[in-house]
């Protein structure tokens, strides 16, 4: 049909009749009548695709362009290559199966549909008909191998990672992106963070109990921060650094707390969390208000309101004192007549200590001593009265 070429041939003797009828070829001998009837060219690819004969149905069909219009073509051969790299992915012979779906544009849900429950529950997908493949879904195809299916997971990652930004993820990014997360989340891949991190289409109502369920809460914090709700977040975390849940992703989450406070464009949460951040460890927590960016889409913070709050966190409130006058050299009289008393009363207290720490009395007289030599902004009836 396509190249004219010898195909086939057939041993028939003592032949009486050979003639074409309505398209096929009658054939009589003195015992018996044949009739040969020409398969249509799909049914033939599909036969050889049957048979798992991928490179022997992709050749056909090539072979065949010519004589098809360019339109149908086109369909035809995008399908064929859709069910080849099917074929070949059950086979787990991945990189062809990749390179048949990429050459075949295959819609990436018919690929992710094969694991159970990767699909948001709100996708409106539902698989090509007539199917591309043979299989129910993964565990179908494995027929129980767990170490097939990790391969095949494995597969897809790459495979989704590879596609997400590309035309291919075009219309349907929320759906590969939660696959990703889901897949990300189970298989504990490093990933998961730069996923959340970046830019992305995770479906927050899909993602949470599938982070939940493998203990990824500081993971399901990013994605809560991503979607513009910080308080959920940050009592999310707070609960993991109080040991009320269990996840080892950072063992520095305090701290990330702390960063991520200091940088909150929103003074209610920071106001609502710096007291827990203060109580927890008051030398690290003062950073929320000491580090905090000078940054435009940030909003001031008054020093004198937050000295206002630290007035019960004594520490803390002599380290932002010594942040205000020492560090961002403020000239307010009021801060250095602040310090100045802060550091008089703790000179009082040790001297008062019975025995007397002499090490530590030396010190703080030293930065007192340090403050009146440096600063000629206190005020000494309030300091010395």
């Amino acid at each position: 049909m396509l190249d004219q070429q010898l195909k086939q041939t057939l041993s028939f003797r003592d032949g009486h009749i050979l003639q074409d009828f309505e398209g096929k070829v009658i054939l009589a001998s003195t015992k018996a009548v044949y009739v040969l009837v020409p398969l249509p060219l799909e049914r033939q690819i599909q036969d050889l695709l049957a048979s798992h004969r991928v490179e022997e149905a992709l050749i056909l069909t090539e072979g065949a362009q010519r004589n098809i219009p360019k339109d149908k073509f086109q369909i035809l051969h995008k399908r064929i290559l859709q069910q080849a790299g099917f074929i070949q992915f059950g086979q787990l012979q991945f990189l062809e199966a990749k390179e048949h779906f990429r050459k075949g544009q295959l819609d990436v849900r018919e690929l992710i549909s094969l694991y159970p429950l990767l699909l948001p529950a709100s996708s409106s997908f539902t698989r090509c008909h007539p199917p591309l493949h043979e299989f129910a879904d993964l565990n179908h195809l494995a027929q129980g191998d767990q170490e097939k299916v990790l391969r095949c997971k494995r597969f897809l990652i790459s495979y989704l990672g590879e596609v997400r930004s590309t035309e291919v993820a075009n219309g349907c990014r929320e759906d590969v992106d939660t696959a990703l997360l889901k897949l990300y989340a189970e298989q504990d891949h490093d990933s998961l963070l730069d996923l959340l991190a970046s830019e992305n289409a995770c479906l927050l109502a899909d993602s949470i109990p599938w982070l939940e369920k493998y203990h990824k809460y500081f993971a399901l914090g990013l994605l809560y921060h991503y979607n513009g709700q910080d308080s959920a977040a940050l009592q999310l975390w707070i609960r993991v650094v109080d040991g009320d849940l269990q996840d080892s992703t950072r063992s520095d989450l305090y701290d990330y707390i702390v960063d991520f406070l200091s940088s909150c464009s929103s003074l209610d949460l920071v106001w609502k969390y710096a007291d827990w951040a203060l109580r927890k460890d008051p030398t690290i927590g003062v950073h929320i208000f000491t580090k905090r960016p000078g940054r435009r889409d940030l909003s001031e913070m008054n020093p004198g309101d937050v000295i206002t709050y630290l007035e019960k966190h004594s520490q803390a409130l002599l380290l932002y004192l010594e942040h205000l006058v020492l560090e961002r050299k403020t000239q307010k009289e009021k801060f250095h007549t602040h310090l100045a008393v802060l550091y008089l009363e703790k000179v009082l207290s040790f001297l008062s200590e019975s025995p007397t720490d002499e090490e530590r009395l030396t010190r703080a007289r030293e930065r007192l001593q340090a403050l009146l030599r440096e600063s000629n902004l206190y005020r000494v009836t309030v300091s010395f009265r």
